[in-house]
């Protein structure tokens, strides 16, 4: 016995129809130029040797605390190129994970469903879908680590400016102590 097929409105129909409507155009269009427009980028323009280079500014006065102009040792990193390759990277797999988002949900509403239960008469391609399902979620979830990721470059950044600053006043306290 076939299996019976869910009832659909024409909601669903055009909703079904605009979803596929997108995922053919990110297939055909914006995938494509996204891997042109990416592979052109040229993210090494600049050389990589000024990436880790610091300038620390050391204050060799006693300023009371009272003073308003009290300077730590600041720390200026030249991390221009860093920054700008995770703000590019950044905005690409924010929109590259959308995709994937739409592009599953398509494939999603690809699977046939059955009404009474009967998953034994599964055609093959409902599995080849599944795969790709899989696949997708899978690239999602690289893509969100990878943001991730970024976010936890800055935290640590941050947390090893924060003790260069404190070791450099703690250096300087005990300079002045002995």
């Amino acid at each position: 016995m076939p299996p019976k097929q869910l009832s659909t409105s024409p909601k669903i129909l055009t909703i079904r129809s605009r979803i596929a409507q997108e995922a053919h155009f990110i297939i055909s269009e914006i995938l494509p130029a996204k891997i042109v427009s990416l592979s052109s980028v040229d993210m090494y323009d600049n050389s990589l040797a000024e990436i880790n280079e610091t300038s620390v500014k050391i204050v060799s006065k006693k300023h009371r605390v009272e003073d308003m102009a009290v300077q730590l040792p600041i720390l200026i990193s030249y991390e221009k190129e860093i920054r700008s390759i995770h703000a590019l990277l950044r905005n690409e797999i924010s929109e590259l994970v959308g995709f994937c988002g739409k592009m599953r949900l398509w494939a999603t509403l690809l699977l046939p469903r059955f009404n009474n239960g009967n998953e034994l008469h599964e055609p093959i391609e409902g599995n080849a879908i599944e795969d790709i399902i899989a696949e997708l979620s899978r690239i999602e979830n690289e893509g969100f680590a990878f943001l991730d990721s970024i976010v936890q470059y800055y935290n640590t950044r941050a947390r090893l400016e924060t003790y260069e600053v404190q070791a450099g006043t703690r250096a300087q306290s005990c300079d002045r102590g002995t």
